[in-house]
């Protein structure tokens, strides 16, 4: 029997329209983070570090931002101030969540070499017990960079260098002044200080304190090896040579950064487009769906357009899911290979069916609905043609109410015994049965997949109450990072979940570079990065996994990480006991990138509903992290393909052998002119004299090497034309794909 809740890796996306959904270097040791005899300015020891709003420490000055995409920037000296003579200078762009690891734009010379006087690299804590020295030496930071030292005959300085003007502050304190975003004023779509609001604490109470408690210190990333960019051209940066091994979060980075999230009108305003989702929820997502895909087809409200309507909603993208008793997350309606947002729509109607059922064969097969109890009926499959498909039963339905031949009773199917309901079927026929679309008791649905356009043209139709040319300005999302995108999605697509909502771990059968905008609410995403970790969470989430002799995957629900209840400990497991997981937690206006090829899970916020936008992405480097998960490329199996419906869907074999055209030798000759332009004025990268020629020449080397490495992915995945076997097809590791900074 097919299994009623089957891992989100098996549920593909249409080639006609959209395409489905590592470890680094590791942060210095904790064991060296203790504090020295002298004065350490630490969001821990400040009391008035706990203000969000508070002025920097004695001796640092706020810079002001050129650009609302650039991070942080201050003065450190002793006057405190940009124009003290040695003062130095430093713009965060990104940090760790270890808290010890820094991305940084730094300058400490009055009179730079180069015009702008930065040179971008690495901030890191040293000394201490377990850095090669006793437990007295002093902790210090130390920069390393692409920089070539002319003392060591034009080599790098691996070694970094010493940084005397930060010894006074400890990595908490650093993260608070990398975090400042108050500047940005009312261009915010949620004030981080607003804990009452916004803090982890609240999106998922029952989650462990220690994770709870490393989101709201971080930013919003638990785990050592999770990033926070707070710089628009960093994160440019991370798009364009980053396999995106671990999650990144970029606070407010969906409108901060032009044409990164998706937006409406003529400036292309994720605001904008985010304000239509106020006070949406799933159901009325899937109904604004379906508005924008019939506008979109010419479908007008006429009755004579009903079947023209219904083949329009059959091919159009979109699903939900909800909490069943006893089985948890589960596909509502009929939720095969070729299903699109009609079945979805129907799972939520009230459209019931009664069909008079002869002697004979059923011609539809079924199951009990909750499983604990032995209870209620719903319906696994029905046959073409039968008398249940000529009156409108389809797979997903439940039983409502039956009678039996020569009975005026009907009884209710709801609490009936399975048993009994299965052996009514035995009695003298005809036997009357009542069906209905939405199955009783379910909670906490989940609009996934939908098209963002669709779901932005319907709302606005909603509004205006017919036109809606506004619609024909939506903007998808990724411009900003077109320069480095060798493939992408068709089309992006909306998420709305109610509260608590969310999807279970899994990886995706196109993995690429997933991008996550958050309009409403809040969203807490989970990743393992590649290999034994992302095995060890999709492991945890089926329990029974050591128990059951059945190898079959599909024959067992998963389990997800609610955040509206508290976990029961299989649940709790998964986040204290997933080896390197990292944790994100995600606002409006937020964007989040991570490698979908890693095993993750995400679950929308248990005090309000969460509407988001994703699009993927592939980049040479990315393409590579594709093609190393050879086993994947071909997801389906033969009856699968034939007989459920997804032989038409996208598989990571074709984007590698036939979506994607350029070799890396064009996407190598795009990149250096893309290059050549980063100190144009309308650029949003990084520029020469902000990083250094230095830095700027590795990373044009990184860049040309995961091209090399992206036509190696390609001709691996043309060398075979099914499934791998024996290992003997795969592409040269490369462990520079589990790099999570580029500037040292």
């Amino acid at each position: 029997m097919r299994a009623v809740t089957a891992s989100l890796a098996r549920v593909a996306k249409p080639r006609v329209g959209v395409a489905p959904r590592g470890r680094s270097a590791s942060c210095p040791s904790r064991r060296g983070w203790r504090t020295s005899s002298q004065r350490v300015f630490s969001s821990a020891s400040d009391a008035s570090s706990r203000e969000e709003d508070a002025p920097p420490p004695q001796g640092v000055t706020r810079l002001p931002r050129e650009r609302a995409s650039h991070g942080p920037t201050y003065a450190f000296g002793a006057a405190g101030t940009a124009e003290a003579k040695g003062a130095l200078r430093l713009r965060f762009l990104a940090f760790h969540g270890c808290g010890a690891r820094f991305t940084v734009l730094l300058r400490d010379r009055p009179e730079p070499s180069e015009a702008g006087g930065f040179v971008a690299g690495e901030l890191e804590r040293v000394g201490g017990a377990g850095e090669g020295g006793d437990s007295k030496t002093a902790l210090s930071w130390r920069f390393r960079s692409a920089a070539r030292d002319a003392k060591n005959d034009g080599g790098v300085r691996e070694a970094g260098v010493a940084v005397p003007a930060l010894d006074a502050f400890d990595g908490a304190a650093l993260v608070r002044l990398a975090l400042f975003d108050e500047d940005l004023g009312s261009r915010r779509m949620y004030a981080r200080e607003d804990a009452r609001r916004w803090s982890a604490r609240r999106a998922a109470p029952s989650w462990p304190r220690r994770i709870l408690d490393a989101l709201d210190a971080n930013g919003g990333v638990s785990g050592a090896d999770a990033l926070v960019c707070v710089d628009g051209g960093y994160f440019l940066e991370l798009a364009r040579l980053s396999a995106f091994p671990t999650p990144v979060l970029f606070p407010h980075g969906a409108w901060r950064l032009r044409g990164a999230g998706p937006g409406v009108g003529p400036e292309g305003s994720f605001r904008a487009f985010a304000e239509a989702f106020r006070g949406v929820d799933a159901v009325t997502a899937l109904r604004a769906a379906a508005r924008g895909a019939l506008r979109d087809a010419g479908v007008g409200d006429d009755a004579s357009e009903t079947t023209r309507a219904s083949a329009v909603l059959a091919a159009t993208p979109g699903r939900v899911t909800g909490e069943i008793p006893s089985r948890g997350r589960s596909n509502l309606g009929d939720a095969g290979g070729a299903a699109g947002l009609d079945a979805a729509l129907d799972a939520v109607s009230d459209r019931v069916a009664t069909v008079r059922f002869p002697d004979g064969p059923l011609g539809l097969g079924f199951a009990p609905y909750d499983w604990d109890e032995g209870t209620g009926a719903q319906v696994w499959e029905v046959e073409d043609g039968s008398v249940a498909a000529r009156n409108g039963v389809v797979a997903g339905m439940t039983f409502r109410s039956m009678r039996l031949a020569e009975s005026a009773e009907t009884t209710s199917c709801s609490d009936a015994s399975f048993e009994d309901i299965d052996a009514a079927f035995d009695a003298p026929r005809p036997i009357e049965v009542t069906f209905q679309s939405k199955a009783p008791n379910v909670e906490r649905l989940y609009a996934v997949e939908m098209r963002a356009e669709h779901v932005a043209g319907g709302l606005q139709t909603n509004k205006t109450g017919g036109a809606a040319d506004s619609a024909a300005e939506f903007r998808e999302p990724g411009a900003a990072f077109a320069a480095a995108t060798v493939w992408r999605e068709a089309r992006a697509t909306v998420f709305v979940g109610d509260a608590g909502s969310g999807t279970p771990p899994h990886h995706d059968i196109v993995a690429q570079i997933e991008l996550c905008h958050v309009m409403r609410g809040s969203k807490m995403l989970a990743a393992a990065p590649w290999g034994e970790p992302s095995d060890e969470l999709l492991h945890r989430a089926r329990p029974g996994d050591d128990d059951d002799d059945d190898d079959d995957e599909e024959d067992e629900s998963l389990l997800t990480v609610p955040t509206h209840r508290a976990l029961t400990e299989p649940e709790r497991a998964i986040l204290e006991r997933t080896p390197e997981l990292c944790v994100v937690h995600a606002r409006p206006g937020d964007t989040v990138a991570f490698s979908s090829a890693a095993a993750h899970f995400a679950v929308n916020g248990a005090a309000e509903a969460c509407a988001c936008a994703f699009h993927g992405v592939l980049t040479p480097a990315s393409a590579h992290t594709l093609a190393a998960h050879f086993e994947r490329l071909d997801p389906f199996s033969r009856e699968e393909l034939t007989a459920a419906g997804f032989s038409e869907h996208l598989t990571g074999r074709l984007v590698l052998t036939e979506e994607m055209r350029e070799t890396g030798e064009d996407v190598a000759r795009r990149d250096a002119a893309n290059d050549a332009a980063r100190d144009a004025a309308e650029s949003q990268r990084l520029r020469s004299d902000e990083i250094g020629r230095d830095a700027e020449e590795v990373l044009a080397a990184r860049f040309r090497e995961a091209a090399r490495r992206m036509d190696e992915a390609r001709d691996v995945a043309r060398s075979g034309d099914g499934k791998a076997h024996s290992g003997t097809h795969s592409v040269e590791a490369w462990p520079e794909a589990r790099r999570t900074t580029f500037f040292a």
